[in-house]
């Protein structure tokens, strides 16, 4: 997924509306970060947080990379989405970053991490590169040894699931811009944004790095969780994804921390910043805070201006509901049905037959 690059200005080079300082002591408009660019100066880059792209004079939002041009932003493969691991019996699934591992009653339960080392105790697992002691509950290696996993119970998958691709799903974090996969617990890590811990209904630590199962307790001094079926290794937080900006048409999307704005077509352009003020020639964009001055082209507030920025234009967004007709509409995973009475109802299962069509 590709979006334009976003033009920088050189640091220092304009009145400032509130203030962003460069380690330089070279101050940046408010809502911009202070890049180093490869001239070796430091640039302004329209978001809180970016990248500066090769040429020292565009930049990308966080999460992207700038191609070899620096014309164009790319998302990072490594932030995008994944799904769920299926076991072995083409029944049984875990959460994405876990491993499927048998039980003693012939089921299947999760390991909490990738690769794991399955114990032939079928109640414990280890980390990748070590081996069970199942006499004194350790997971031994060259270099150390750490407590055993206990595993948790695999997810059954319905009949349909198994008869298409797994839908990629996710969880929404209380800041509403970032998610973690289907499964995971979001946690709020020490910087004050969100990560994800890959098993459902977990206890965030609070030390805002690691994360226990549910029903545990996170013992912080001996790098345990502990619950009344034994002790298992804390567990590390991933980064959360930041989500998309969807538009008010629920059709195009922006990246995070932009702005969606209306164009003079009626459709919908990106503003680099967040909560920026959209122009009213329908072309341009200012900072939060600001007001457009239409004649000379700039951004003011409190006797201080900086130039407008111009909008790109946004992404089409894949559909994420199902629609009924032209007014109603189900959520996506569901199936409009009619009821007795002619109205849409919406079944929480796709594909479903309907009675009353």
């Amino acid at each position: 997924m590709d979006i334009r690059s976003f033009p920088m200005i050189q640091a220092g080079s304009l009145n400032d509306i509130s203030g962003t300082v460069c380690p330089d002591n070279s101050p940046c408009p408010s809502e911009y970060s202070c890049l180093l660019t490869p001239t070796g100066v430091y640039g302004c880059c329209p978001f809180p947080q970016g990248l500066s792209c090769a040429d020292g004079k565009r930049c990308c939002p966080d999460g992207y990379k700038c191609s070899d041009d620096g014309s164009s932003c790319t998302r990072h493969t490594e932030v995008s989405v994944v799904g769920a691991v299926i076991c072995p019996d083409q029944e049984s699934e875990c959460p994405d970053e876990t491993t499927c591992c048998e039980l003693p009653d012939g089921s299947w339960g999760c390991c909490p991490m990738v690769n794991a080392v399955c114990c032939d105790d079928k109640l414990h697992c280890c980390p990748e590169g070590t081996r069970c002691d199942t006499a004194h509950s350790k997971c031994l290696s060259h270099e150390s040894e750490t407590p055993m996993w206990g595993k948790l119970l695999a997810r059954k998958r319905a009949a349909w699931e198994n008869d298409k691709v797994p839908k990629v799903e996710s969880v929404v974090c209380p800041d509403g811009k970032s998610q973690c996969q289907d499964g995971a617990t979001c946690c709020l890590m020490q910087s004050g944004k969100y990560g994800c811990c890959p098993l459902p209904n977990a206890v965030c630590c609070t030390d805002h790095e690691h994360c226990c199962p549910a029903a545990s307790t996170c013992d912080l001094e001996h790098n345990t969780c502990t619950s009344a079926s034994g002790e298992t290794q804390l567990l590390k937080k991933i980064p959360a994804v930041i989500r998309d900006v969807i538009c008010p048409d629920m059709q195009t999307k922006c990246p995070s921390e932009t702005t969606c704005c209306e164009l003079p077509s009626g459709s919908y352009g990106c503003c680099p910043m967040p909560q920026a003020v959209c122009c009213e020639d329908h072309e341009h964009c200012c900072p939060e805070g600001t007001t457009c001055d239409l004649a000379a082209g700039t951004c003011d507030k409190g006797g201080f201006s900086v130039p407008w920025l111009e909008k790109v234009p946004a992404l089409m967004s894949e559909p994420n509901e199902e629609k009924c007709d032209d007014q109603k509409s189900c959520p996506d995973g569901n199936t409009c049905c009619k009821l007795s009475t002619g109205e849409w109802a919406c079944c929480p299962l796709p594909h479903v037959r309907n009675a009353y069509k």
